[in-house]
């Protein structure tokens, strides 16, 4: 407040009290009284009026400087809740993250549904924790072989039936194989915590932390299934997938595969509204497309190489594609897919053996992109122009 406020409230108050007496006082002076008692009464009532209007305007100004001071101390109070809060959100964050980086499995468990949690919590946080999610399952890993994993669990040891051959025994000194692959399995079970996290806040409805940004490039995702998914960018470059995975759902931004290696079956359903690229993906196993709608103004198989079959069933492709340099060694099923009239522009390749067919059909459209709609033809059935390559 300036510092001025109150003495020109004061000043504007004992101006107008003044003013209500003095043409009170006159008013009652111009009056024809017959008794001059009445006139004195009168002259004390405009006393009591004036007196009123003063103590009036100052308790009315004395409620204002009430009211002003609780509102300032509240606004304080809300300043000391919300600088606590933000420390203790900080806090939660920073021990959850610190707990990523244990040694031990279950104290690093314990940080991701610690995680969680804050992300429940705190919806303006759920980016950040995305994140840190998706960075940790970046970090380097060897997932263990599955027989040598299930023998992890027990250690075998020939039988010992003299302390003299026991005495011979010296136990090897670093870490033994056995309680490596322990470690590495304890990991396993640690990451696949980290992805059901992420995979169960992905998803439309429930408990949908909304659309999201997520980053895997480089990570080794086991058993990665997402269904009913809403994504906003997802870029998954040189990442490896390990186990039958599926992609269901809907991508509004730009998606990237680049690289990435499939050692098992995938299946993808839904729609990719941005720019997607599987340029140099190898696909190991059976891929399906079925139903998929890819409504980007750019769609990039490059470079691609498919070990097994791969079915395009219904599959729409709306905007400019690139097959160029795909291999085939499967089944290659694109006799069911449908080309969007933006698709057929100069700047679109094709697998090899496969070309739009030149009759138009019309028909609505998924995500609304109706008119008209091309088949995909063989024209010959040429080998592939290279066989497809594992990448580690």
């Amino acid at each position: 407040m300036s510092p001025w406020t109150m003495p020109l409230v004061s000043a504007a108050v004992l101006l107008l009290t003044g003013a209500v007496l003095v043409a009170l006082w006159l008013w009652v002076n111009r009056q024809s009284w017959t008794d001059q008692e009445k006139r004195t009464l009168a002259q004390l009532e405009v006393v009591k009026v004036a007196s009123g209007i003063a103590l009036g305007g100052g308790g009315l100004f004395t409620l204002y400087l009430a009211a002003r001071r609780q509102r300032t101390q509240e606004e304080a109070q809300a300043d000391i809740n919300a600088d606590a809060e933000a420390r203790r959100i900080t806090e939660l964050y920073t021990k959850a993250v610190q707990q990523l980086g244990d040694d031990k499995a279950p104290v690093r468990l314990g940080g991701l549904y610690a995680l969680e949690r804050l992300g429940q919590q705190q919806p303006d946080q759920r980016q950040t924790i995305v994140n840190v999610l998706c960075a940790y399952l970046r970090m380097p890993y060897t997932p263990p072989p599955e027989r040598a994993a299930r023998s992890a669990k027990g250690v075998h040891r020939p039988l010992l039936r003299n302390s003299g051959r026991r005495a011979g025994i010296r136990r090897p000194e670093g870490q033994s194989p056995a309680a490596g692959l322990v470690d590495a399995q304890q990991e396993r079970d640690v990451r696949l915590t980290a992805q059901r996290i992420l995979v169960a806040h992905l998803k439309r409805g429930g408990e949908s932390w909304g659309e999201l940004d997520i980053n895997l490039d480089g990570a080794v995702l086991i058993d990665f299934r997402v269904s009913d998914g809403l994504f906003r960018a997802a870029t998954f470059r040189g990442a490896t997938f390990i186990g039958d995975m599926y992609f269901l759902g809907i991508f509004t931004g730009f998606v990237s595969f680049a690289g990435a290696s499939f050692v098992d079956e995938a299946n993808f359903g839904g729609t990719f509204r941005g720019v997607t690229r599987f340029s140099e993906v190898f696909f190991g196993g059976e891929v399906a497309f079925s139903g998929v709608s890819f409504a980007g103004y750019v769609t990039s198989f490059a470079g691609a190489s498919f070990a097994a079959d791969a079915i395009f069933g219904e599959t729409e492709f709306v905007g400019r594609t690139h097959f160029r340099d795909s291999a085939f060694s499967g089944r290659a099923g694109f006799a069911s897919a449908w080309v969007g009239e933006s698709a057929i522009e100069p700047g679109s390749s094709w697998p090899a053996g496969w070309t739009v067919s030149g009759e138009a059909t019309s028909r609505p459209g998924r995500d609304g992109h109706d008119g008209q709609w091309f088949r995909l033809v063989r024209t010959s059935s040429a080998a592939p122009p290279r066989p497809p390559t594992a990448r580690s």
